[in-house]
């Protein structure tokens, strides 16, 4: 995925103007048909030489036809370990970015259940029952958003994939429950 995005990013000048890859075709990965090359989709076909320069310039070198004149598939090089280490890093912040919006909906539960009390609207023994519920599904979420970094980092680095924590070891058991089939099915894992 960091290398289509890097491929989406390619710039050039074009007749004066500053173009993108995107301006002249789509990018399209599709791992059901490949995954280790993308199709390009060309908007137009004069457009062809030009966008196959430019790939060359960043450094795709190895090409190869697609179904017709308006597409061609690019093989996307090996990842290096340096490129491993840093797919695991943005799944790791990922993880890291949606378990503290996880604790920002908790804080936020309980400071209007605080409010509410406070205001006399509801009971306290109301909020106790509602606290343990939130914390119930809280822990839930945050449980499946371990378990999802955690397949996600499994169908990117695959074999090199280093487990440290003991939590890391708990998600790494719970990817394999059924509830996440469709993950796997999804990622082609």
């Amino acid at each position: 995925e960091v290398q289509i995005e890097s491929l989406r990013k390619i710039e050039f000048e074009q007749a004066g103007k500053m173009k993108r890859i995107l301006d002249l075709s789509t990018i399209i990965y599709d791992p059901v048909i490949s995954t280790t090359s993308i199709r390009v989709a060309l908007k137009e076909l004069k457009d062809r030489d030009l966008l196959i320069q430019q790939f060359r310039l960043a450094g795709y070198k190895k090409m190869s036809p697609g179904a017709d004149d308006m597409n061609f598939f690019i093989e996307l090089p090996k990842p290096s370990a340096a490129d491993l280490g840093s797919f695991e890093n943005q799944i790791n912040l990922a993880q890291n970015s949606a378990l503290s919006q996880m604790g920002k909906i908790n804080y936020d539960a309980a400071s209007r259940m605080k409010a509410a009390v406070q205001a006399e609207f509801i009971e306290t023994r109301v909020t106790h029952l509602a606290r343990r519920q939130i914390a119930k599904i809280s822990d839930e979420c945050n449980r499946h958003i371990k378990v999802f970094a955690m397949i996600r980092r499994k169908a990117l680095v695959g074999g090199s994939m280093k487990i440290i924590e003991e939590d890391e070891m708990t998600s790494y058991r719970r990817m394999k429950d059924e509830i996440y089939g469709f993950v796997h099915e999804a990622l082609g894992s």
